[in-house]
C-alpha cells in the first residue's frame, strides 16, 4: 500500500486544485532531528510530541512521520480558518505544515503561527522570507533557521487526482518552485546552540544545509 493515494479525497471546504501536492517522506526525514530536539526540550519521548499539521491534503504526513516515531499527529479533513475562528485548535506542542500556494496562506500561516507562540516548521517556497509581509508576520525578532535541501535534489511533490499523476511509475512528482524548512523555535531552545548541535551530529551525514541565522 502506497502512502499517498493517486486520486483525491473531497474535502469540506474550498480548495485550490493547484495546491494539492502531498510532501514526500525525504522532506520530512530531513527534519526529523529538530522535531526530536524539540521533544527533549520538552522532555517528552517522540512519541509524545504533539503534531499539528492544519492542512490537510491526502493525511500522508501521519503516516510519514509515524515511520520516524511521531505518533501523535493531529492532520484532519477539516477547515483550518474555521477552526481558528470557532476556537478550536487542537492542543499541540508543534505546528509543522506544507500550507498551500494560492492566495494569501502564506500571510495568514505566518501571523498564525506567531500569534500561537509555539515552535513551528513550516516548508514554504524560498521567496517567502524575501516577501515585506515576512518578517512582520512572524516578528521583527525572530530569525527562523532556514534548513535547505541539496539544490540538485529539491523536494518533488505529489499531486493526488491532477492529470499526469494516475501512475507512480511514471509520474516524477511536481517542483513548482524551490522549497525549504523554516524552523523557528519559539523561545523552546536557542537558535544559536540547536544550529551548532545539528551541524556537530547530522551535518557530516546530510545533503541539506543550514546557515547561521544572521548568515542566512
Amino acid at each position: 500500500e502506497t502512502t499517498t493515494p493517486a486520486a483525491s479525497v473531497d474535502h469540506p471546504f474550498e480548495v485550490d486544485a493547484a495546491d494539492h501536492c502531498e510532501t514526500p517522506f525525504q522532506a520530512y526525514q530531513d527534519i526529523e532531528p529538530f522535531l526530536f530536539r524539540m521533544a527533549l526540550a520538552l522532555k517528552k519521548p517522540k512519541d509524545k510530541l504533539r503534531i499539528y499539521d492544519p492542512y490537510f491534503c491526502e493525511g500522508s504526513v501521519a503516516k510519514h512521520l509515524a515511520r520516524l516515531g511521531f505518533t501523535s499527529v493531529y492532520n484532519k479533513n477539516e477547515d483550518f480558518y474555521k477552526c481558528i475562528e470557532e476556537k478550536r485548535i487542537p492542543e499541540h506542542d508543534v505546528l509543522l505544515t506544507n500550507p498551500p500556494y494560492s492566495g494569501d496562506h502564506f500571510r495568514r500561516i505566518l501571523s498564525f503561527c506567531a500569534k500561537n507562540k509555539k515552535p513551528w516548521l513550516l516548508l514554504l517556497p524560498n521567496f517567502v522570507c524575501r516577501k515585506q509581509y515576512y518578517q512582520p508576520c512572524v516578528g521583527e525578532d525572530v530569525k527562523a533557521l532556514f534548513l535547505i535541501p541539496d539544490p540538485t535534489k529539491p523536494y518533488r511533490y505529489w499531486a493526488p487526482g491532477r492529470r499526469g499523476f494516475e501512475d507512480r511509475n511514471q509520474a516524477k512528482g511536481t517542483t513548482p518552485f524551490e522549497t525549504f524548512w523554516y524552523v523557528n523555535y519559539a523561545g523552546l531552545a536557542p537558535h544559536e546552540e540547536v544550529r551548532a548541535w545539528w551541524m556537530k551530529k547530522f551535518a557530516p551525514h546530510s545533503t541539506c544545509t543550514l546557515p547561521a541565522p544572521d548568515e542566512a
